[in-house]
């Protein structure tokens, strides 16, 4: 479940539980209308469609969005109040662009869920449609490109490069060792001839 889904953190309510939750709050949004009869009544009032559809769209997105930033600024708050740096610059500018990414990423699934209830007469099939578009795009296309990027740009496994890591600290160690070997050899050499000079200067001077 968490390989096909993710972990249970900010991207994964937002990328895949709050994209969802957009579709499935505009799937019907006209085509459900259109099954009742009440977007005949609508649009038989002097009321442009474009403004029937902005209004669909805004209010909806208003309506849907504000549970969402309740939750996140009681979250902010909670984690605030246990010690979190959040007044600084460098950690509330991040927070502040991560949250209108996220409210222009359910922006975008939104206006799609509507775009899907304006062009089918039925809300069935456009729950459908609105679902696999969710399931491709949500679930399929970004671990489709994670394979097709290791396809074309193919990384070594994390037991290679630790094997390769140990190999290569191995062979430092072996060339330390080797060098070591050299010098404590030419140091004892040179020392060794050091005390041999100075015997043959003892034995010419006792000559």
């Amino acid at each position: 479940m968490a390989y096909a889904l993710g972990n249970l953190d900010f991207l994964f309510i937002v990328g895949t539980v709050f994209s969802l939750l957009a579709l499935l709050f505009t799937f019907d949004a006209v085509a459900g209308e259109r099954e009742a009869g009440t977007l005949r009544i609508n649009l038989s009032n002097p009321l442009p469609r474009d403004v029937f559809l902005w209004s669909k769209l805004i209010g909806g997105y208003i309506v849907f969005v504000i549970p969402f930033l309740v939750s996140f600024l009681l979250g902010l708050l909670l984690i605030t109040w246990q010690g979190f740096p959040l007044g600084e610059f460098e950690i509330a500018a991040p927070v502040f662009c991560l949250t209108l990414i996220s409210l222009l990423y359910i922006a975008v699934f939104f206006a799609i869920g509507v775009f899907i209830s304006t062009y089918l007469d039925n809300a069935k099939t456009a729950l459908i449609v609105a679902f696999t578009f969710w399931v491709f795009v949500v679930l399929i296309v970004p671990r489709g490109a994670f394979v097709v990027a290791k396809l074309v740009s193919p990384t070594r496994t994390q037991q290679a490069v630790y094997m390769e890591k140990t190999t290569l600290r191995n062979n430092l160690s072996k060339d330390k060792d080797e060098k070591i070997g050299e010098k404590m050899a030419e140091a004892f050499a040179s020392s060794v001839g050091i005390a041999i000079r100075s015997d043959d200067t003892a034995a010419q001077e006792r000559m």
